[in-house]
């Protein structure tokens, strides 16, 4: 298959993951947004991204995910992959790009009041409250100031792939999946997914020009 066809269908698992609506029936004909599913659905979509080597894919023009080895030492972590993707991403897009996508993102209430609900974060046996002071302050300097740093990322992604570590890994529940205040904050986990992902489009657009990323799917929030 062809790098442009590659890329073309990683971008629409990208663009169907940003418009997913999963509805679900709480009572006899009576539906509602499940929150949950669309940041699960997003961050399904994050994994495969950072699960693709794209240094290496864009020298050899394919997609080369990271190969699994017997030998656990020669394994790279999740944590390095994001780490890669991220500096990946950081590499290839200016500040202006960065700016104006920033820009683009509506949380559906005001800055003050998306910041005062992170404050709601609890820490636990995965999210410490250094974890929890980092991402808020990496998201201060990411939104109110409109600075998004490679650095800053990396700790916006930390905490989020911890939350998914709780979502999958049974530390929360669907009651508490369900409360209010964790569903505020899951829509703002997964805008900050969403973007990630919409800004490695935008990246590989401007590493990879002849690919002709389509410049409505720059960003889909």
């Amino acid at each position: 298959m062809a790098f442009k066809e590659e890329l073309s269908q990683l971008q629409s698992l990208h663009i169907v993951a940003s418009r997913f609506k999963h509805m679900v029936e709480y009572e006899p004909d009576s539906w509602k947004l499940f929150e949950p599913s669309k940041f699960i659905y997003s961050y399904f979509s994050f994994n495969t991204f950072y699960s693709v080597d794209w240094k290496a894919s864009i020298e050899n023009k394919q997609v080369i995910n990271y190969q699994f080895s017997e030998n656990d030492a020669e394994n790279i972590s999740e944590f390095n992959k994001i780490k890669n993707l991220i500096e990946f991403i950081h590499e290839h897009l200016t500040r202006e790009q960065l700016i104006q996508c920033l820009q683009e993102i509506r949380f559906n209430m005001p800055l003050d009041r998306v910041i005062l609900e992170l404050e709601n974060i609890q820490p636990d046996s995965r999210i410490s409250q250094s974890d929890k002071d980092e991402f808020i302050k990496a998201f201060k300097q990411a939104f109110e100031n409109q600075n998004l740093t490679a650095r800053g990322h990396k700790k916006l992604i930390r905490l989020i792939s911890s939350v998914r570590n709780n979502i999958f890994h049974g530390t929360k529940d669907i009651i508490q999946m369900s409360d209010s205040k964790q569903r505020i904050r899951l829509k703002i986990y997964t805008q900050v997914l969403t973007l990630t992902n919409s800004l490695l489009f935008l990246a590989l657009r401007n590493v990879t020009p002849e690919l002709e990323v389509p410049s409505e799917f720059r960003i889909r929030l």
